[in-house]
Formats: C-alpha cells, structure tokens, sequence
C-alpha cells in the first residue's frame, strides 16, 4: 500500500501546491477514497512538483 506523502506541513502556496507533500488540494481531498494506482500517481506527480518547488526556491535566494 502507497502510504500518504503528508509531512504534517499542510500549507498550500501561491498555486495550490501542498509545500509540505506536493500534492494539490483536489489530490489531498480524494486520497483516502483513491485506488492504490490513483495514489502511486498522486504520489509521483507530488514527488516531482516538490522537488519544483524547492528548487526554484533555492534559485530565488542565490539570485539575491
């Protein structure tokens, strides 16, 4: 079973993305009611748009 991507840092940011997991709201909503093939997907995509997040952050403060 695909066990859920939440650190407990629930806060979405500027375009909806959970900065803590990745997922998005819609993502979080439907995660207990979703398939495992829904949630390895879910888990993915999150995994991919955190990494994202973090590394235009980190491009942000270098840039200063």
């Amino acid at each position: 079973m695909t066990p859920s991507p939440c650190t407990d840092i629930c806060r979405l940011n500027n375009n909806g993305i959970c900065i803590g997991c990745g997922r998005t709201k819609a993502e979080i909503t439907v995660w207990s009611s979703a398939s495992e093939q829904e949630r390895e997907s879910i888990s993915g995509k999150a995994s991919v748009r955190l990494k994202t997040i973090f590394d235009k952050e980190d491009m942000n403060v270098e840039g200063r």
